[in-house]
Protein backbone atom coordinates (compact mmCIF):
# COMPACT_ATOMS: atom_id res chain seq x y z
CA UNK A 1 0.00 0.00 0.00
CA UNK A 2 2.64 2.59 1.35
CA UNK A 3 4.45 1.89 -2.27
CA UNK A 4 1.46 2.59 -4.12
CA UNK A 5 1.32 5.74 -2.55
CA UNK A 6 5.13 6.55 -3.51
CA UNK A 7 4.31 5.49 -7.28
CA UNK A 8 0.89 7.93 -6.96
CA UNK A 9 3.54 10.57 -5.99
CA UNK A 10 5.94 10.33 -8.40
CA UNK A 11 3.50 10.18 -10.87
CA UNK A 12 1.76 13.10 -9.66
CA UNK A 13 5.12 14.88 -9.30
CA UNK A 14 5.87 13.74 -12.64
CA UNK A 15 2.99 15.19 -14.23
CA UNK A 16 3.04 18.49 -12.22
CA UNK A 17 6.61 18.91 -13.91
CA UNK A 18 5.40 18.21 -17.67
CA UNK A 19 3.83 22.17 -18.05
CA UNK A 20 6.98 23.30 -16.61
CA UNK A 21 9.19 21.64 -19.25
CA UNK A 22 6.93 23.08 -22.15
CA UNK A 23 6.75 26.52 -20.41
CA UNK A 24 10.79 26.31 -20.69
CA UNK A 25 10.54 24.57 -24.71
CA UNK A 26 8.36 27.50 -24.68
CA UNK A 27 10.39 30.35 -23.51
CA UNK A 28 13.96 28.69 -25.21
CA UNK A 29 12.39 28.33 -28.20
CA UNK A 30 11.09 32.28 -27.96
CA UNK A 31 13.79 33.25 -27.48
CA UNK A 32 15.90 31.31 -30.05
CA UNK A 33 13.22 31.97 -32.90
CA UNK A 34 12.24 35.70 -32.84
CA UNK A 35 15.33 37.24 -33.10
CA UNK A 36 16.53 35.03 -35.64
CA UNK A 37 13.38 36.11 -37.68
CA UNK A 38 13.26 39.32 -36.52
CA UNK A 39 16.92 39.60 -38.14
CA UNK A 40 16.01 38.17 -41.42
CA UNK A 41 13.12 40.12 -41.60
CA UNK A 42 15.24 43.07 -41.35
CA UNK A 43 18.08 42.11 -43.63
CA UNK A 44 14.82 41.04 -46.16
CA UNK A 45 13.31 44.96 -45.98
CA UNK A 46 16.59 46.90 -45.79
CA UNK A 47 17.68 44.65 -49.17
CA UNK A 48 14.42 44.77 -51.07
CA UNK A 49 14.25 48.62 -50.09
CA UNK A 50 17.61 48.97 -51.59
CA UNK A 51 16.75 47.97 -54.57
CA UNK A 52 12.95 49.10 -55.37
CA UNK A 53 13.67 52.27 -57.26
CA UNK A 54 11.12 54.97 -57.04
CA UNK A 55 10.41 56.84 -60.47
CA UNK A 56 9.06 60.62 -60.70
CA UNK A 57 9.64 60.66 -56.56
CA UNK A 58 8.36 64.99 -56.96
CA UNK A 59 5.76 64.47 -59.20
CA UNK A 60 2.22 63.51 -57.53
CA UNK A 61 2.03 60.01 -58.89
CA UNK A 62 5.37 58.32 -57.97
CA UNK A 63 5.76 54.87 -59.12
CA UNK A 64 8.10 52.07 -57.73
CA UNK A 65 9.74 49.27 -59.65
CA UNK A 66 11.98 46.30 -58.94
CA UNK A 67 13.65 43.81 -61.46
CA UNK A 68 16.18 45.00 -64.08
CA UNK A 69 18.23 44.28 -66.67
CA UNK A 70 21.91 44.15 -65.92
CA UNK A 71 23.33 46.19 -68.40
CA UNK A 72 26.80 44.98 -70.25
CA UNK A 73 30.14 46.88 -69.99
CA UNK A 74 32.13 48.32 -72.82
CA UNK A 75 35.57 49.27 -72.47
CA UNK A 76 37.49 51.91 -74.44
CA UNK A 77 41.27 51.63 -74.21
CA UNK A 78 42.46 49.39 -71.36
CA UNK A 79 39.61 50.74 -69.06
CA UNK A 80 35.88 49.81 -68.50
CA UNK A 81 34.02 53.12 -68.93
CA UNK A 82 30.63 52.42 -70.62
CA UNK A 83 27.32 50.79 -69.99
CA UNK A 84 25.47 49.47 -72.69
CA UNK A 85 21.28 48.68 -72.88
CA UNK A 86 20.00 47.44 -75.42
CA UNK A 87 16.20 47.29 -75.03
CA UNK A 88 15.86 45.35 -78.52
CA UNK A 89 14.45 48.61 -80.62
CA UNK A 90 17.26 51.10 -79.53
CA UNK A 91 20.76 50.67 -77.90
CA UNK A 92 21.90 53.47 -75.30
CA UNK A 93 25.63 53.55 -74.36
CA UNK A 94 26.15 55.37 -70.47
CA UNK A 95 29.94 56.66 -70.89
CA UNK A 96 31.33 57.48 -67.56
CA UNK A 97 32.91 61.12 -68.25
CA UNK A 98 35.54 60.81 -64.97
CA UNK A 99 39.41 60.23 -64.78
CA UNK A 100 39.54 57.47 -62.00
CA UNK A 101 36.29 56.85 -59.74
CA UNK A 102 36.97 54.42 -56.80
CA UNK A 103 34.49 52.94 -54.40
CA UNK A 104 36.34 55.54 -51.66
CA UNK A 105 35.26 58.38 -53.79
CA UNK A 106 31.73 58.23 -53.59
CA UNK A 107 31.17 60.65 -51.26
CA UNK A 108 29.86 64.09 -53.00
CA UNK A 109 31.14 62.45 -56.52
CA UNK A 110 29.01 64.16 -59.19
CA UNK A 111 29.09 61.17 -61.50
CA UNK A 112 29.33 62.69 -65.59
CA UNK A 113 27.92 60.64 -68.43
CA UNK A 114 27.77 61.43 -71.72
CA UNK A 115 24.49 59.51 -73.02
CA UNK A 116 24.20 57.98 -77.40
CA UNK A 117 21.53 56.23 -78.73
CA UNK A 118 20.99 54.46 -81.72
CA UNK A 119 17.61 53.10 -83.34
CA UNK A 120 18.59 49.10 -83.77
CA UNK A 121 18.06 47.84 -87.57
CA UNK A 122 14.52 46.93 -88.07
CA UNK A 123 13.07 49.83 -85.60
CA UNK A 124 13.23 52.35 -87.88
CA UNK A 125 9.81 54.17 -86.50
CA UNK A 126 10.76 55.31 -82.82
CA UNK A 127 9.66 58.26 -81.11
CA UNK A 128 9.60 59.74 -77.89
CA UNK A 129 12.77 58.95 -76.18
CA UNK A 130 12.83 59.50 -72.65
CA UNK A 131 16.21 58.06 -70.46
CA UNK A 132 15.72 58.75 -66.50
CA UNK A 133 18.80 57.66 -63.95
CA UNK A 134 19.15 57.21 -60.58
CA UNK A 135 21.90 56.82 -58.52
CA UNK A 136 21.12 54.08 -55.99
CA UNK A 137 23.19 52.21 -53.43
CA UNK A 138 23.20 48.65 -51.81
CA UNK A 139 21.74 47.72 -48.59
CA UNK A 140 21.22 51.48 -47.45
CA UNK A 141 18.85 54.30 -47.80
CA UNK A 142 21.24 56.23 -50.31
CA UNK A 143 19.89 57.56 -53.73
CA UNK A 144 20.58 60.51 -55.78
CA UNK A 145 17.73 62.77 -57.37
CA UNK A 146 16.60 61.91 -60.49
CA UNK A 147 18.32 62.66 -63.85
CA UNK A 148 16.18 62.83 -67.09
CA UNK A 149 16.70 63.39 -70.55
CA UNK A 150 15.13 63.65 -74.01
CA UNK A 151 16.59 62.11 -77.12
CA UNK A 152 15.87 63.20 -80.86
CA UNK A 153 14.81 60.74 -82.34
CA UNK A 154 15.67 62.36 -85.73
CA UNK A 155 19.10 63.16 -85.04
CA UNK A 156 19.66 61.30 -81.97
CA UNK A 157 21.72 63.96 -80.99
CA UNK A 158 24.04 62.83 -78.17
CA UNK A 159 23.47 63.80 -74.82
CA UNK A 160 26.96 65.34 -73.18
CA UNK A 161 28.06 66.00 -69.50
CA UNK A 162 24.91 64.67 -67.93
CA UNK A 163 25.45 65.21 -64.04
CA UNK A 164 23.86 63.11 -61.41
CA UNK A 165 25.28 64.48 -57.46
CA UNK A 166 25.62 61.22 -55.27
CA UNK A 167 25.92 62.89 -51.72
CA UNK A 168 26.19 59.40 -49.95
CA UNK A 169 28.41 57.68 -48.02
CA UNK A 170 28.79 53.66 -48.66
CA UNK A 171 28.85 52.67 -45.28
CA UNK A 172 25.99 49.99 -44.46
CA UNK A 173 24.59 50.04 -40.89
CA UNK A 174 24.19 45.30 -41.14
CA UNK A 175 26.07 43.04 -39.59
CA UNK A 176 28.13 40.97 -41.81
CA UNK A 177 27.27 43.80 -44.76
CA UNK A 178 31.02 44.24 -45.79
CA UNK A 179 30.42 45.04 -49.88
CA UNK A 180 28.05 47.27 -51.15
CA UNK A 181 28.18 49.71 -53.88
CA UNK A 182 26.46 52.27 -56.05
CA UNK A 183 24.40 51.43 -58.91
CA UNK A 184 22.80 53.05 -62.50
CA UNK A 185 19.46 52.74 -62.39
CA UNK A 186 18.29 52.95 -65.92
CA UNK A 187 14.29 53.76 -67.41
CA UNK A 188 14.04 54.22 -70.78
CA UNK A 189 10.44 55.38 -72.39
CA UNK A 190 9.60 55.48 -76.11
CA UNK A 191 6.92 54.70 -78.66
CA UNK A 192 6.55 52.45 -81.47
CA UNK A 193 4.08 52.21 -84.06
CA UNK A 194 0.72 49.91 -83.15
CA UNK A 195 -2.26 48.87 -84.89
CA UNK A 196 -3.97 51.36 -83.36
CA UNK A 197 -1.76 53.86 -83.44
CA UNK A 198 1.89 54.65 -81.06
CA UNK A 199 2.23 52.01 -78.06
CA UNK A 200 4.15 53.11 -74.99
CA UNK A 201 7.28 51.01 -74.42
CA UNK A 202 9.43 50.75 -70.59
CA UNK A 203 12.30 49.22 -70.02
CA UNK A 204 14.43 48.90 -66.82
CA UNK A 205 17.84 48.77 -66.26
CA UNK A 206 20.58 48.51 -63.63
CA UNK A 207 24.83 48.73 -64.13
CA UNK A 208 26.90 48.33 -60.96
CA UNK A 209 29.27 51.57 -61.02
CA UNK A 210 32.50 50.09 -59.53
CA UNK A 211 32.71 48.39 -62.91
CA UNK A 212 33.39 50.89 -64.95
CA UNK A 213 37.04 53.01 -64.83
CA UNK A 214 38.21 49.53 -63.87
CA UNK A 215 41.39 48.10 -65.87
CA UNK A 216 40.96 46.00 -68.43
CA UNK A 217 44.17 43.34 -68.64
CA UNK A 218 45.78 42.87 -72.05
CA UNK A 219 47.35 39.90 -72.37
CA UNK A 220 49.96 39.49 -75.17
CA UNK A 221 50.20 36.71 -77.57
Amino acid sequence: MARNKTNTHETNKFNRSIPLYRKLVFIIGFLLIVPIVAITTLYIVTYRRSTTVVWDQTSTNPTEHRGFTTMTTKAQGQHVDSFVFNTGAITLTFRLNADDLTPEHVYGVTYQFNLSATINEGHRVVSNIAVDMIIQADWQDARSSQVSRNVNFSTLAPQNNINIIFNHRINPSLWFINETHPNLYVRVRYSVPGALGNVAVEHFAVGDLTLLRTFVAIVEE
